[in-house]
C-alpha cells in the first residue's frame, strides 16, 4: 500500500486518468432515450455544455503536463496567464475542475430523468472530476533539490553503473617491460677539412687626385671715360655803333 501511495504521489497517474475519464465522456453518450423500445443516445460535443467541458479538460491538460507541453509548445506560456499555469502548484487544478463539477451539477438538475437515463459518459465524467480532485490533493511536485538527487533511469537498471569497483590485485593489469634501448653507435671521426682560402680581390687603383683649379678671373671693368667739360662761351659783347660811323668817315 505504501508503494501505490509513493507511486500517486511522485507520478502524474492520476491526473492522466482523470483527463483520460473527462475527455472520453464528453464524446460517449451523456443521455440514453427509449421511446417504444428504440434507443437513442446523446453526447454533450453537439451541445454548448460540451465545448465548455471540453475547454475545462483543456486547461486540466495545461496544469497537469505543463512541464512536457512546454518543450513542445512553449509559446501557449507567453502570455500572463500562460506564465500563471506555469508557476502555478498542482491544487490549482481545483479551478478548472470544479468547473467541470459545476456543470455535471447543471445537466443533472435541470435535465428530466423520468424520459431518459443517464449514459456511460455522466459516470465516467463524475468519476473523472473525483479522480482529478484526488490528484490535485495527493501529488507532490518535486523541488529542485528532489529532481537532482534523483538517480537516471540508467543508475536504477543497473545499481553499479555508476561506482567504479574496486581493482582487485588479480584484476590489476601487469605492466609490461620496459623495452631496452639499443646503444648508439659513436660515429668514426671524420678528416678535418682543410680551411680553403678566401680569393684575394683585385687591388683597385687609386683615383688621381685632380689638383683645384684657380678660379677663373673675371676681366677688369673698362675705364669709364670722363666727359669732356663744355667749353665756356664768352658772353658777345655787343657791337659799338661808333666804330662803324667811324670807318665810314675813314673812307
Amino acid at each position: 500500500m505504501d508503494k501505490v501511495m509513493d507511486k500517486l504521489k511522485n507520478t502524474k497517474i492520476l491526473g492522466a486518468i482523470g483527463l483520460g475519464l473527462l475527455l472520453l465522456g464528453t464524446f460517449l453518450p451523456y443521455i440514453v432515450i427509449e421511446i417504444f423500445g428504440i434507443k437513442d443516445s446523446e453526447s454533450l460535443v453537439g451541445y454548448w455544455e460540451g465545448k465548455v467541458m471540453l475547454l475545462v479538460t483543456f486547461a486540466n491538460l495545461l496544469f497537469v503536463f505543463k512541464d512536457f507541453i512546454k518543450k513542445y509548445v512553449p509559446q501557449l506560456f507567453n502570455s500572463g496567464m500562460g506564465r500563471a499555469i506555469e508557476n502555478a502548484k498542482p491544487i490549482f487544478s481545483l479551478i478548472p475542475t470544479g468547473i467541470a463539477l459545476l456543470l455535471n451539477i447543471y445537466l443533472f438538475t435541470t435535465l428530466d430523468s423520468s424520459l431518459f437515463s443517464f449514459g456511460i459518459g455522466f459516470y465516467m465524467i463524475v468519476v473523472g472530476i473525483i479522480v482529478m480532485i484526488a490528484y490535485a490533493f495527493i501529488y507532490k511536485e518535486p523541488t529542485a533539490d528532489a529532481v537532482a538527487s534523483t538517480p537516471s533511469p540508467e543508475a536504477v537498471a543497473n545499481p553499479s553503473a555508476g561506482v567504479a569497483p574496486t581493482p582487485t590485485p588479480m584484476d590489476q593489469p601487469v605492466a609490461a617491460p620496459a623495452p631496452v634501448q639499443e646503444p648508439t653507435p659513436v660515429a668514426a671521426p671524420t678528416e678535418p677539412v682543410t680551411p680553403v682560402a678566401p680569393e684575394a680581390t683585385p687591388a683597385q687603383e687609386p683615383t688621381p687626385i685632380v689638383a683645384p683649379t684657380e678660379p677663373a678671373q673675371e676681366p677688369a671693368p673698362a675705364p669709364v671715360a670722363e666727359p669732356a667739360p663744355a667749353p665756356v662761351e664768352q658772353p658777345v659783347q655787343p657791337a659799338d655803333p661808333n666804330i662803324g660811323d667811324q670807318n665810314i668817315n675813314n673812307q
